[in-house]
């Protein structure tokens, strides 16, 4: 991929351009990707200068002081932005790139998939990888999570589910949160959209009394209406970090020590303000109790759905 500008990049100017140069890529989409592949400059100018003076911690890599880094659009990975130039950004990358910045590596993007990738052939490691999601991998850290999550127009805490009962719920079509709901017995008018951006907007004027969708893309939006408050989880969250391969020790060791230390020293808290509005990590006790399961009579859980359908390909593609 040709060197990213490092212009500063506008959360707002994403979310309010996303249909016409943007796609939020998580499991299962088809939006072109091919372009990501090559060198990748750091998203921040200090970055890309630290990088360049420090000195490799690792040699175990598939490049000589690269850490090339697979990014795998199929997966339920956090916020992936790809313009149309085929420039990706997003927390994903962020991270990448403080981490090869720790490890004193330059950075690139390589397209994976992740039941496929050959780690130390093809890449070094997999954003945003599961447990048993690479073959042959073990999984560093859990920098990120994924669940379906319902925000609320006012804060409300973590919903139960008489608050839910009976209520409308803005989606998008054809998502994974759509999927997730009607695989419960929660009885929920049901309105799809065509982007989050809809439904949210809905949401602010009062026309519908939920969304769902991927709690990241929930947070990521909240910028834009602040009135939006998380209602919790419906499912558990999943925790995801960075697959490597299990043979190879001191690149393990060396991501765990870096993890650490951008955790610690606050890049970890500066990427998650600006992708994900500074939301802590997911966990248990965010997840909605004592949710009905579906059964073969009620799997969709639903009422008929209305309005606009699926705007993007694959199964959790989400378009902001």
């Amino acid at each position: 991929m040709r060197r990213a500008s490092t212009r500063a990049i506008s959360r707002r100017s994403f979310c309010t351009t996303a249909a016409a140069s943007l796609a939020v890529l998580l499991a299962g989409c088809s939006n072109p990707f091919s372009q990501l592949a090559g060198t990748h400059t750091s998203v921040s100018d200090s970055i890309a200068k630290k990088t360049a003076a420090l000195s490799p911690k690792v040699t175990n890599t598939v490049e000589k002081n690269v850490l090339t880094v697979g990014i795998d659009p199929d997966s339920d990975s956090a916020l992936l932005f790809v313009e149309a130039s085929g420039k990706a950004y997003g927390l994903d990358v962020d991270v990448a790139e403080a981490l090869a910045d720790e490890l004193g590596l330059r950075v690139r993007f390589v397209s994976v998939s992740a039941g496929s990738a050959k780690l130390g052939s093809t890449c070094d490691v997999v954003m945003g990888a599961a447990k048993g999601d690479v073959s042959g991998s073990t999984v560093v850290g859990n920098y990120t999570q994924t669940a379906s999550a319902f925000f609320h127009d006012g804060s409300t805490g973590v919903a139960k589910v008489e608050d839910l009962s009976s209520k409308t719920v803005g989606l998008q079509g054809a998502s994974v949160s759509q999927s997730t709901l009607q695989k419960t017995g929660l009885k929920m008018t049901v309105k799809s959209y065509n982007d989050l951006n809809s439904a949210f907007a809905a949401l602010s004027s009062g026309k519908i009394n939920y969304v769902l969708c991927d709690a990241y893309c929930g947070f990521y939006l909240q910028e834009s209406y602040p009135e939006a408050s998380f209602a919790g989880t419906l499912d558990a969250p999943v925790e995801r970090g960075v697959a490597v391969s299990s043979g190879n020790a001191e690149l393990s060791e060396a991501l765990a020590s870096a993890l650490k230390k951008i955790d610690g020293n606050g890049v970890m808290e500066l990427i998650r303000k600006r992708w994900v509005n500074g939301e802590k990590s997911l966990d248990s006790s965010m997840q909605i109790q004592n949710v009905p399961a579906g059964t073969s009579d009620t799997s969709d859980g639903t009422t008929a759905s209305v309005g606009g359908g699926a705007a993007t390909a694959g199964a959790n593609a989400a378009t902001i």
